[in-house]
C-alpha cells in the first residue's frame, strides 16, 4: 500500500470504527446550562413583563410558575385570588401579553397551590394566636369506599 492509500484506510477506520463516548460530566453540565439560559431567557422577559403589568394587590398572591409549550401555568394562593386573576386576564392582561408575546404565549392557565417564599413572596404565618398543629383526622369507611364483592 502507498501513503495515499495508507491515509485512506486510516480515514474510514476512524469513519467506521466505534465511537469513543466522552464519559465525563463536562457535557452534562454544558447541557444543562444551556438549556437554564434558554428557559431563564425565555421566562425572564414574560415574568419582567408580568410583575409590570400585573396589579400590586394581586402580584403577593400569586407567580408564574412555567412557560412550556405555549401555555403560561399561574400558581395563586386562594379560589378569590384566581377569580381575580382570571378577571384581569379577560379584561385586558391576556391581550397584553399575548401581543408583546405572541409566539410564546397562547394559553394561560391559572391554578391554585403553594407559592414558595421568595423575597417577592416571603412566608406568611397567619393571625392571631400563631400557628397551630392540626392534626390529621382518621378517615370514617362509608359504603362507597367499600368494595363489594359477588359470587
Amino acid at each position: 500500500m502507498d501513503q495515499r492509500q495508507q491515509r485512506n484506510f486510516e480515514q474510514m477506520k476512524a469513519w467506521r470504527g466505534p465511537r469513543v463516548r466522552d464519559l465525563s460530566v463536562g457535557a452534562t453540565i454544558t447541557s444543562i446550562a444551556k438549556f437554564a439560559t434558554k428557559r431563564q431567557r425565555d421566562l425572564g422577559e414574560v415574568l419582567t413583563t408580568w410583575n409590570a403589568l400585573c396589579p400590586a394587590k394581586l402580584a403577593s398572591s400569586c407567580t408564574v410558575d412555567s412557560l412550556t409549550g405555549g401555555m403560561l401555568s399561574i400558581t395563586v394562593t386562594t379560589a378569590g385570588a384566581g377569580f381575580e386573576i382570571s378577571r384581569v386576564l379577560r379584561a385586558s392582561l391576556e391581550r397584553e401579553l399575548a401581543t408583546r408575546f405572541p409566539t410564546r404565549i397562547r394559553r394561560i392557565k391559572v391554578s391554585i397551590g403553594e407559592i414558595a417564599p421568595t423575597a417577592q413572596h416571603p412566608a406568611r404565618t397567619p393571625k392571631g394566636k400563631g400557628a397551630e398543629i392540626i392534626e390529621p383526622r382518621e378517615k370514617a369507611v362509608t359504603p362507597v369506599d367499600e368494595v363489594l364483592y359477588f359470587d
